[in-house]
């Protein structure tokens, strides 16, 4: 079975990430990860840079494609990112919340791969790949 590809965008400031608390279920309320699926013919940068902007309100620009993790029916492309423009900003799918990377809430993180995904950050694998050029999508 084709597991579905998850983008998913590390944006940071110092020792803050930026995470995504959901306005809905199953995840009502719980911080996950800023990202979600990719689009049928987009690609996994494409759909990251797409993914922060709708859920922080930041355009990005992709820095490096750190790791991919597999859960159950997914796989996860994580990627770092910096900010290029716009204001951070709630929408209709949740609201983007800093959280501090040396004091992760646990109890309010969406799922155990959250964490997962959260420590391996944070112990910066090496195997990251340094995108070609930085990338981001022309307006």
């Amino acid at each position: 079975m084709k597991k579905n590809d998850i983008a998913v965008v590390m944006i940071t400031n110092k020792n803050k990430i930026l995470l995504h608390r959901a306005h809905y279920p199953p995840k009502f309320f719980k911080l996950d990860l800023v990202g979600g699926h990719v689009n049928k013919g987009e690609s996994l940068e494409h759909a990251a840079v797409r993914e922060a902007k709708e859920e922080t309100g930041f355009k990005v620009i992709l820095q490096h494609k750190l790791f991919t993790h597999e859960i159950e029916t997914q796989l996860l492309h994580v990627f770092s990112a910096s900010i290029h423009s716009g204001k951070l900003r709630t929408n209709l799918e949740g609201k983007p919340m800093w959280v501090d990377l040396n004091h992760l809430p646990l109890k309010k993180l969406a799922f155990k791969h959250t964490l997962d995904i959260l420590e391996r950050f944070k112990n910066h694998t090496p195997h990251s790949t340094t995108l070609h050029k930085p990338f981001k999508v022309a307006n």
